[in-house]
């Protein structure tokens, strides 16, 4: 969405009822090897967003881009199940605790009524109305399988929410959006992904 500051629900385009969140870089790649970690572990990052209705779209991309030019790396140079995403709707209740439902993303090859989450690999995007109230997004980086891929850049979780809803009155559509929130944890850390490791 060309164009399109981040931010409040002042940062739509006039005429369009979009907001783009701010993007949250979870881990730094780094080709050279040079002071990044070489550990062969898994990490896994997990960011809520909160404050959905059923009156808003919500476009959830993740994947790596390119460091300095902040373009999108190839789909094709990314090595399977290196980088995955899940999304997992919560609803909540004044009276009880948050409901977990169960993972957007199944096996559609192990049985219908089973629950078998199937993450995604990354680059990947999904676009979906809700009634749950918010969506945990887990996003896992695996370092090993990332060795000799050498990409350099960010691995980055971006949100779009647009008003789906009537246009009774524009300062509904505002407040609306204005409510969405995106809150992650912890820092980007800096993997290596040299040949041989860092």
């Amino acid at each position: 969405m060309p164009g399109l500051k981040e931010g409040s629900g002042e940062s739509f385009k006039r005429g369009s009822l979009k907001r783009r969140l701010p993007a949250v870089a979870l881990v730094n790649l780094d080709a050279s090897g040079d002071g990044s970690i070489d550990d062969g572990l898994t990490r896994t990052y997990t960011l809520l967003l909160k404050n959905l209705n059923s009156s808003l779209k919500v476009h959830v991309a993740a994947g790596p881009v390119g460091e300095v030019s902040n373009t999108p790396i190839n789909a094709a140079d990314v090595p399977a199940l290196s980088m995955t995403m899940q999304l997992t709707p919560i609803a909540n209740s004044p009276t009880s605790p948050p409901l977990w439902l169960r993972p957007v993303f199944q096996n559609p090859a192990l049985p219908q009524n089973s629950n078998n989450p199937l993450a995604q690999d990354l680059p990947f995007g999904w676009e979906f109305n809700t009634n749950a109230d918010d969506v945990e997004i887990l996003v896992t980086v695996n370092q090993l399988l990332l060795v000799g891929s050498e990409l350099d850049g960010r691995v980055v979780v971006e949100i779009d929410i647009e008003w789906a809803g009537d246009w009774w009155d524009t300062k509904a559509f505002q407040f609306a959006i204005d409510q969405v929130q995106l809150t992650s944890s912890g820092e980007a850390v800096t993997l290596s992904t040299a040949a041989g490791g860092g």
